[in-house]
């Protein structure tokens, strides 16, 4: 997280993740987690394996925003350092009973490829914080753009990184 989108979560505010939970998921949920914040009994194995593959990504296009290019062997390193850190002491609960090894290799190699297959776009920002006031609304949304580059045309493009235990 980066100290700007740390500083806009101070002040009270909404989240895309609290607005499609309360939205699109379910209101009770969202209840137990932002108004009650009652602590998780255990986490999907998705929510680290995400956090690792943002981080290493977020890592390899620092690197390549100031001109440092980090070989597939490294950046696989940095996954599977991120993926440990991000478990920490979490319950994890796989789905589908899903091998946890087979797990970090899926992630090594998604790295490998994002490494490997990268745009060679003019890297414009990293996590980028933002702020938005919504009308009628008590409080601003905050979010954070993963990455702004722009495209062999001049277009400004905005990336977001995803990685979904299923289909949108």
């Amino acid at each position: 997280m980066t100290s700007q989108l740390a500083e806009l979560r101070k002040i009270p505010h909404w989240s895309f993740s609290s607005l499609n939970r309360f939205i699109n998921i379910c209101s009770l949920q969202w209840a137990f987690q932002y108004v009650y914040k009652v602590e998780r009994e255990r986490t999907s194995v998705h929510l680290p394996f995400g956090k690792a593959f943002h981080e290493t990504a977020t890592w390899i296009a620092k690197g390549r925003m100031n001109s440092c290019y980090h070989s597939c062997e490294n950046a696989k390193e940095m996954f599977t350092e991120s993926w440990k850190s991000a478990c920490g002491n979490a319950k994890l609960f796989p789905k589908n009973k899903v091998d946890f090894e087979a797990l970090v290799e899926t992630g090594r190699k998604m790295i490998e490829c994002l490494n490997r297959q990268w745009l060679e776009d003019d890297i414009l920002n990293v996590n980028k914080a933002f702020i938005v006031r919504l009308p009628g609304a008590s409080k601003p949304l905050i979010g954070e753009i993963d990455l702004i580059v722009r495209d062999e045309h001049g277009e400004t493009v905005l990336v977001d990184w995803k990685t979904a235990g299923r289909k949108w």
